[in-house]
């Protein structure tokens, strides 16, 4: 049932917050966890479907840091480079059903997000936006270029701002780096993603933000 109406990215949302209510709030991690939702509810079809039903695996995978906060102030472009390569490596194997793969997705979820912008930005609920917005599919060529270019255009540009309308800008464009090395990775592993999510699909987080400002306020 899951694998038919998680083509619907809503359903998606709504289903991971029924079965994973404690994600959305879990203290001091809860704007990873959001990311990890958003990307997955963005991934086409087939994809998405499988990001789902070993949901338990990418979420272990994105916490990385919290878990290793030493490791994580180590965490360097050619480990990201690394942990991509394996993920095809593995899928061209046939190892997708193997634990290690949906938790390697859920890892380089991770790492693209630190490489965007800092752990103490991320562990703060307000940096949640209200809306997040898809922009389509940009497939990854070279990872190594994507991955620099993350740093360049972000982290060293904007990595110390506070600005809310700064971090919320930097809260989308990880989503949906995070959705385009997805998805390129499941591509080149020899994997068919499925329908692709439109270009200008919305999720909204009216609610969870104003929920979560509420109990801390």
């Amino acid at each position: 049932m899951v694998r038919k109406l998680s083509k619907n990215p809503v359903f998606l949302f709504v289903f991971i917050m029924i079965f994973f209510p404690d994600i959305s709030f879990a203290f001091n991690n809860e704007t990873r966890c959001q990311i990890l939702k958003d990307a997955i509810s963005f991934s086409p079809k087939y994809l998405r479907s499988y990001l789902t039903v070993n949901f338990t695996a990418v979420h272990e995978g994105i916490h990385f840091v919290d878990r290793n906060q030493k490791a994580a102030a180590s965490i360097q472009l050619q480990d990201s480079k690394k942990l991509y390569d394996k993920i095809v490596k593995d899928l061209r194997k046939g190892k997708v059903d193997d634990f290690r793969m949906p938790n390697r997705f859920g890892l380089l979820a991770c790492f693209i997000a630190e490489t965007i912008y800092s752990d103490k930005f991320i562990d703060r609920t307000s940096l949640i936006p209200k809306k997040v917005v898809y922009d389509g599919f940009h497939e990854v060529s070279d990872v190594d270029a994507s991955l620099s270019s993350l740093i360049v255009k972000y982290r060293n540009r904007y990595g110390h701002s506070r600005d809310k309308r700064v971090t919320d800008y930097l809260y989308n464009v990880a989503v949906n780096q995070i959705v385009d090395h997805w998805v390129s990775a499941w591509q080149k592993g020899g994997k068919k993603p499925g329908l692709l999510t439109r270009r200008g699909s919305k999720i909204s987080h009216e609610n969870i933000v104003i929920y979560n400002l509420k109990q801390r306020g």
